[in-house]
């Protein structure tokens, strides 16, 4: 639903608003849901959004603000929380407003996939890290090592933390049960990152990234994504 809302045109805090009436309408017909990122710390402040959308330049935790009008060519992410009966699922997608695709939101995409491809059980959590840096690095492009991926289960953010990079074959070994959040955040370039409104992380220089997510329960057999968002 909120990816057919990037368009041009559309503004970020439309986002939000349908974000609610659609979690409203669900909660109507009695089925328990909610917002995980609502009231969430981030650098010690509440989190006051359901949404975080991010546009070119910035990386994470984009205020979905009314001013933030998308325009074509923009790379516009999305990362969107939500419970059910207590448990938390968290999932992000990217996207450019009217037009395909850029490599680098294709490159993230799929070193997502290929780290979900190693949530198996007896392998080690490091292998997933190990696999998202390979994906990354070949296709020219590179991690924001500031972030990761993380448990997830009745908290939002829970052990253990799922680094993007990393040598394989560390780390605990995967068994049946654990559930992840899975979250390659990839950089055109190579950058440093600063704080704005005590909120937000951007890139210096204007440099762009995208960010896809998955919360992944690892099984006896396949991994089983939960959120469907790539």
């Amino acid at each position: 639903m909120l990816r057919q809302l990037v368009v041009e045109g559309e503004n970020a805090a439309t986002l939000e608003s349908k974000a609610h009436s659609y979690i409203d309408a669900l909660k109507a017909g009695g089925l328990p849901v909610g917002f995980s990122f609502v009231g969430q710390y981030v650098n010690n402040q509440r989190y006051p959004y359901a949404l975080c959308v991010c546009v070119n330049d910035e990386v994470v935790h984009g205020v979905p603000s009314p001013d933030k009008v998308f325009k074509k060519g923009d790379l516009v992410s999305v990362d969107a929380g939500v419970t059910y009966k207590g448990y938390h699922t968290d999932s992000a997608f990217s996207i450019i407003v009217g037009e395909e695709d850029t490599e680098l939101v294709n490159a993230t995409r799929k070193a997502l996939h290929a780290g979900i491809a190693k949530a198996a059980p007896g392998n080690k959590l490091s292998d997933i890290s190990y696999a998202i840096q390979k994906s990354v690095e070949l296709d020219g492009f590179f991690v924001v090592r500031q972030f990761a991926g993380h448990g997830i289960g009745t908290e939002l953010h829970e052990l253990p933390k799922v680094l993007n990079y990393g040598r394989p074959g560390m780390g605990v070994t995967l068994v049946p049960g654990m559930v992840l959040a899975i979250e390659p955040i990839v950089a055109e370039r190579r950058c440093d990152l600063f704080i704005e409104n005590g909120l937000v992380y951007k890139a210096k220089d204007n440099v762009m990234s995208a960010h896809f997510e998955e919360t992944v329960i690892i099984t006896t057999d396949k991994p089983l994504i939960v959120t469907r968002m790539s």
